[in-house]
């Protein structure tokens, strides 16, 4: 998925609203701008795309439930990878 401009997105979220916008194209979002993910997990509707932290979490927003987040993801994309052996 080339995103044109972007070399690294480690946290999109900059302020109090997630700025996702640049990911419209490609991800589903919902009314408000968040990156939609399934059943509290962090994948999206993409296979091998996750989504963590700010840009998915609208209640919680805080910098250790952002980590945790992240650990999920990167978790669910090791077993993504894992399976395409």
């Amino acid at each position: 998925m080339p995103l044109a401009g972007l070399d690294s997105v480690s946290n999109v979220a900059t302020d109090l609203s997630a700025d996702c916008d640049v990911f419209k194209p490609w991800i589903e979002t919902d009314e408000i701008g968040y990156i939609k993910t399934k059943d509290g997990s962090p994948c999206t509707s993409i296979p091998g795309i996750y989504a963590a932290g700010d840009v998915a979490d609208p209640h919680y927003r805080q910098a250790i439930i952002a980590a945790g987040s992240g650990a999920k993801a990167a978790m669910e994309a090791e077993k993504y990878l894992s399976s395409l052996k």
